[in-house]
């Protein structure tokens, strides 16, 4: 360090020299303040001091003295200073340990913190992996419950499947046996019968084996035969086909060919020669005098000047010398155009009255319109304004230069980018970000955003901005230096600055246009806003504090929470509305603030301190004010509704009476009681009613602790007995004294703290599961094989609940079904149950419900399939209600024998004939047994009947067949059966009298009887006069009948009125047209009235049906005569095979079945069907008409032409043999003259006069069902006393 210059300008001691030794003097030189320990710097000796030194002088001892002072005092100097040096040492020392202990405590600390951190994390993270992993285990689990639950579908539907493949697989093997059996006895028949002839022929001299080889031949010719007719008629048909495609093919190749003529003259026409000549001559025409196309027809003209023929202005127009006329024409034009010609001014593009575009066009095809001479001729005929100029319009060459201009530069503004052989197509930039959204600003201050816009599109592009919106520019400004010509994925930026001056919100668009387009980003900028969200609150968005069920002398408290998630604060008040209640003066409330603060969360605490015992509720009014302006302006009033009750019971039960319905004897049952308590501390109770009963009435537990808030289930355990109630008879419910088995309870519970016990009960109803069975044994005794028996099974319900039953593999030779609902009706009438002979119609009995208490009836059909005794047991398992299923066995005995006799034929059908005339059918009997048997003929009465048989008794010996001749022949006496009273004829002509009102409408009943039965009367009376039934279809033809057409043309609520089993009578006549004979003798009229009738009905099936009414009215005669008549009496008919007798029965319609109505008149199928047998009957071809077409809807049929057996006009009314072949044109206008009449139209004005012959009045319609019921019901008694 080198000295300072006063150390060093002071002579140091020097030390004494020795001899010998030269020393060089040194100097100590203090260091300077603060700059470390003090050391010692050799100084070397001056030039001087050496001299001194060399030659030593004599210091005076002053000099000296002063010398050893001056340098004792520089060293206490030095001394001072190192001290002070040495003391801010310590210090400084001192300072740095404080701080080094100080971070010290500073990391320890934030390590701390940060391993608190981690533990915080850790029990979060593990909290959100225990949640995550609950929810994984429920998905897993619903994952597994459905894959269960796909498992047991498939389960059960390969159990399904095995079922009906082993039941497929029985049915197969019954039918193989069956034919098997069937062929082995067939072959070993045909082997006996050729055993036999074989010996015949041997007998006879005869090579059998050469007989048995022609006969092949002759087979196998037959064979060829009919295999090559076969064949040729399929080639005949293909043939036919592929010539009719070939029809069709070739129609429509001429149609398209004619099409593409007339298209072609259709061209020629506006587009040729002619229509370019027409056009010249219109011009000529326009522009010469006299409006001629022709200047010189005669061609004597020698010259022709064009200013002579011509209407065009001449070069002399303007200078003066023009004519006359020409100066006349021009004026004449511009006063009737009122136009100013001024080409050198031009209105403005966006001038309210200038020209559109579409004005201007071709003037030409005007003029030639109109034949106007001029072009004012085509501008408007109203004038311009004052000041405004007109503008000729454009031509078409020029309307074309226009819009190709206009197209160019729409190209050149935007085009569509491609880069290699790519189309670009949507936004080719994107901002980021995507919404320019200025949140929550505030009226006078500058916010600023900034836009970094991306060139997305494949490669170059470039942008400009686009002026914002009119409304909003003076808000912003933006700041944007343009970018030129961008390459993909560059990337720009724009400033924007937004000034607000209103306190508004604006939504709009920030728009930029590219090569490739118009950009617009959104634009948002809003006000800072109060958004409110109040919990809890009930469906109508109002708050509500619910204290629920708070004992007295507690408190109970409830948070309104207050949730602001805009940005303004806002101030509210709580008052009540009605201040002097008990209820406002129990509550209280206290708020954190008295404001709802901005992105924050106000909680208000409700306290209810209820005094006295109830429920209570009011209102609260909850007024919120921010104090804003403009849209950040939020002012409200709610209405907060607050609810509470005071209870002062502690334990109670949830339920007063515990109704356990039905319990069946010999199950379990069990009922929990919850028993809660209110009090917030546990309480103890003990059940002290019922006492345990052991097997039949348990309770767990009877002692019991009740936490606080909480509830306590006891769980009640009954399985009676049958004997419960006669053993406890204090369990009886007295007031129920007329339900057998009612039972009531009584449960006691009492709690440590309450002198107040909780009562509740149990009630229900003891009931058993038993089915009984009447007969408890079915014996069906012997049978033939091939027929069945029947008997009757009585299945009684002893329980109170309905119970589902089923019979459990039934044998095949066992079959149940339910006896119908008509027969236990005419048995419960005649009171004879179980002697009704006809039961088909039941529904299956194998399984069904039975209703509490019911007896329902089955009938068992016993068909033995094999000559030997059967001994079966029927499994018969019932639920009750749902309980566990209980099985039930019935014995059933049978003998099934082999037939006797054999019929050829089970049904003979005579032909109707006139009377006194006869025809007779045959039937042959055989005897197949090995015995022989006396064979007896029972026939009906001959006076009903008129049947005779031949031979009625005779005896067959084994094998030997016997021919049973039938004879018919009607007499007079049985003709005049069918015949009308006396009385009901003149009865008739009173009702037929034009003077007297008509008859009213018969209800359903009567028309489906007349519907029935008059058609089988009218099928007999026109065989007995043919040919005035002819004449009567003559008068029909001319328009006198009742056809249906007419028919279905009345209103829509005439047809409501009609049941629906009526309606359904009418779709299925008309649906009986579908016959093959009738489109096979179908002729045009008929072709045209079917499809009218079709359609019509179809669009009166689409109808609304009106609501059926009622009116009070007087019933006439036929239809109290049709309304009194019984039941059908039974008829017996003869079936081969069966030793009951069959009886046709028709059961009377359920009660209220007529008052059911559909919603439209016929059902959606009725309506398809109707549809496709129009289209079916649009697509028929028609054959020539004959001479005399015939009468009605229909024509006649022939007497083989009868309706199909489907119709529900062709239903047998009484015995098999009563059939009449009824034409559908006679079925028809029964219909319609059996129907009620229809409401009041326009066609009642001819209701007072006289029907037409062959036209059956409603009235006539009543008299013959009456006759038709009386006398079938005469016949009915016959047959029955026959029986």
């Amino acid at each position: 360090v080198p000295p300072a210059p006063e150390v060093m300008a002071e002579t140091p001691t020097l030390p004494p020299v020795t001899e010998g030794h030269e020393e060089t003097p040194t100097a100590v030189v203090p260091p300077m303040g603060g700059l470390g320990d003090v050391g010692t710097v050799e100084v070397p000796p001056l030039p001087e001091t050496a001299a001194k030194v060399a030659a030593p002088t004599a210091v005076p001892v002053e000099v000296a003295a002063q010398e050893a002072a001056r340098e004792a005092g520089h060293h206490d100097t030095v001394a001072k200073e190192k001290r002070d040096i040495e003391i801010r040492r310590a210090k400084r020392a001192l300072s740095q340990d404080a701080a080094a202990r100080a971070a010290a405590r500073d990391q320890q600390r934030a390590a701390e913190e940060e391993e608190a951190r981690k533990a915080a994390e850790a029990r979060r993270h593990q909290a959100m992996s225990a949640r995550r992993l609950k929810e994984t285990h429920a998905v897993h689990k619903e994952h597994i419950g459905e894959l269960e639950q796909v498992r047991e579908n498939r389960f059960q539907n390969d159990a399904q499947r095995v079922l009906q493949l082993k039941g497929s697989m029985d049915d197969i093997k019954g039918k193989l046996q069956s034919a098997n059996e069937t062929r082995r006895k067939k072959h070993q028949k045909a082997k006996s019968e050729q055993e036999a002839r074989k010996q015949q022929l041997l007998s006879e001299g005869q090579n059998p084996y050469e007989v048995w080889r022609r006969e092949m031949m002759d087979e196998e010719k037959e064979r060829q035969k009919t295999k090559l007719k076969a064949l040729n008629e399929m080639r005949s048909e293909k043939l036919l086909e592929q010539l009719m495609t070939e029809e069709r093919t070739y129609k429509k190749r001429k149609a398209e060919e004619r099409k593409k003529r007339e298209e072609a003259d259709i061209f020629q026409k506006e587009m040729g020669n002619y229509a370019k000549e027409r056009k010249i001559a219109a011009y000529i025409r326009k522009m010469t005098i006299g409006n001629v196309d022709v200047l010189d027809p005669t061609g004597t003209a020698l010259r022709i000047d064009p200013s002579k023929v011509t209407v065009q202005k001449t070069h002399a127009f303007g200078l003066g010398r023009a004519p006359a006329s020409e100066i006349d024409k021009v004026t004449r034009d511009l006063s009737r155009t009122k136009r100013i010609l001024d080409p050198r001014r031009l209105p403005r593009p966006d001038s309210a009255n200038s020209m559109d575009s579409r004005d201007l066009g071709p003037t030409i095809d005007t003029s030639v319109q109109d034949g106007a001479g001029a072009l004012g001729d085509r501008d408007d005929e109203e004038g311009l304004p004052e000041g405004k100029l007109w503008v000729p319009k454009l031509t078409k060459l020029e309307q074309q230069y226009f819009d190709a201009a206009m197209q160019r530069q729409k190209e050149n503004i935007t085009s569509i980018q491609r880069c290699w052989g790519k189309e670009f197509t949507g936004d080719a930039f994107l901002a980021k970000p995507s919404v320019i959204a200025f949140d929550d600003f505030e009226v006078g201050k500058k916010y600023r955003q900034v836009i970094e816009v991306t060139n997305v599109s494949l490669t170059f592009n470039q942008f400009k901005l686009l002026p914002l919106d009119d409304k909003v520019k003076d808000f912003f400004d933006i700041q944007f230096q343009p970018p030129g010509r961008m390459s993909a994925g560059v990337t720009r930026y724009i400033t924007l600055w937004f000034c607000p001056k209103v306190s508004a919100d604006i939504v709009t668009t920030f728009p930029i246009l590219a090569k490739t387009g118009r950009i617009d980003f959104p634009l948002r900028c809003t006000t800072k806003k109060t958004i409110l969200t109040v919990t809890p609150q009930d469906a109508d968005a109002n708050p509500v504090i619910d204290f629920g069920r708070v004992l007295s002398g507690e408190v109970g408290t409830c948070t309104l929470q207050v949730r602001n998630t805009g940005a303004l604060a806002a101030a509210f008040e709580i008052e009540p509305e009605e201040p002097g209640s008990d209820f406002a003066q129990m509550l209280t409330w206290k708020a954190a603030t008295p404001e709802f603060k901005e992105h924050g969360t106000t909680k208000v605490t409700f306290t209810f301190r209820p005094q006295i015992v109830g429920a209570f509720s009011t209102t609260l009014n909850l007024a919120i004010s921010n104090g804003a302006s403009g849209d950040a302006l939020y002012n409200e009033d709610r209405r907060i509704l607050v609810r509470g009750e005071c209870v002062d019971v502690p334990i109670y039960v949830e339920k007063e009476t515990y109704d356990l319905k039905t319990c069946v004897v010999g199950h379990i049952f069990r009922e929990t009681i919850i028993v809660r308590n209110r009090r917030s501390v546990p309480m103890k109770i003990e059940v002290e009613k019922p006492k345990q009963i052991e097997g039949e009435l348990q309770i767990n537990p009877i002692l019991a602790y009740i936490q606080g808030n909480k509830e306590q289930a006891i769980q009640v355990k009954l399985c009676p007995s049958t004997g419960f109630l006669d053993k406890n008879p204090q369990y009886r419910d007295l007031s129920r004294r007329g339900v057998q088995g009612a039972f009531k309870i009584p449960v006691k519970i009492v709690g440590a703290d309450q002198v107040l016990p909780v009562l509740t009960q149990l009630v229900g109803t003891f009931t058993s599961d038993e089915v009984r069975f009447e007969p408890s044994v079915v014996d069906f005794g012997r049978c033939f094989v091939g027929a069945s028996v029947m008997s009757r099974l009585l299945i009684i319900n002893e329980s109170l609940l309905p119970q589902r039953f089923v019979f459990m593999r039934l044998p095949s030779t066992l079959s149940i079904s339910e006896v119908p609902l008509d027969v236990t009706e005419e048995e419960e009438a005649d009171g004879k149950g179980g002697e009704t002979a006809v039961l088909d119609g039941g529904v299956e009995g194998a399984f069904g419900v039975l209703l509490p208490k019911e007896r329902r009836q089955l009938c068992i059909t016993y068909s033995p399939d094999a000559a030997t005794e059967t001994h079966a047991k029927l499994l018969v398992k019932a639920i009750a209600g749902h309980l566990c299923a209980r099985e039930f066995s019935l014995q059933c005995r049978g003998q099934g024998i082999a037939p006797c006799l054999a019929l050829s034929h089970s049904n003979v059908e005579i032909a109707s004939i006139p009377c006194n005339t006869t025809s007779k059918e045959s039937v042959v009997i055989s005897n197949v047994s090995r015995v022989p048997y006396v064979m007896n003929l029972l026939l009906p009465p001959p006076e009903l009947s008129g049947l005779k048989a031949t031979p009625v008794c005779c005896t067959l010996s084994p094998g030997q067949s016997q021919r049973l001749q039938f004879e018919f022949k009607p007499t007079q006496d049985y003709v005049s059966q069918l015949d009308k009273p006396e009385e009901e004829q003149q009865q008739g002509e009173e009702e037929r009298h034009p003077t007297e009102e008509p008859a009213p409408r018969a209800n359903d009943d009567d028309v489906e009887e007349a519907i029935a039965e008059v058609p089988g009367q009218a099928g007999e009376e026109e065989e007995e006069a043919g040919e005035e039934e002819d004449e009567e279809r003559r008068r029909r033809s001319s328009g006198g009948g009742c056809e249906l057409q007419r028919f279905l043309e009345q209103d829509e609520h005439y047809f409501g009125t009609l049941s629906p089993a009526i309606r359904n009578l009418i779709v299925q006549t008309l649906l009986g047209l579908d016959d093959r004979k009738v489109f096979k003798r179908l002729v045009a009229f008929q072709k045209e009235r079917i499809l009218a009738a079709l359609r019509r009905a179809a669009e009166l099936g689409r109808a609304l049906a009106p609501a059926a009414t009622t009116s009070p009215s007087t019933p006439s005669a036929a239809g109290a005569s049709a309304s009194s008549v019984s039941p059908a009496a039974p008829v017996a008919s003869t079936n081969s095979g069966d030793s009951t007798p069959a009886v046709a029965s028709n059961a009377p319609p359920a009660e209220g079945a007529g008052q059911e109505r559909s919603r439209t008149v016929f059902t959606r199928h009725q309506i398809d069907q109707l549809l496709r047998l129009a289209e079916r009957f649009a697509g028929a071809q028609c054959r020539a008409p004959e001479a005399s077409p015939g009468g009605g809807l229909l024509r006649r049929l022939s007497t083989d032409d009868a309706i199909p057996t489907s119709s529900p006009l062709n239903s047998p009314r009484g015995s098999s043999n009563r059939r009449a072949t009824v034409d559908r044109e006679v079925a028809a206008d029964i219909l319609a003259a059996s129907l009620p009449p229809a409401a009041p139209s326009a066609t009642s004005s001819s209701a007072s006069a006289p029907p037409a012959d062959g036209a059956r009045s409603p009235s006539a319609a009543g008299a013959a069902v009456a006759e038709a019921e009386q006398r079938r019901e005469k016949a009915g008694e016959r047959a029955q006393r026959t029986l």
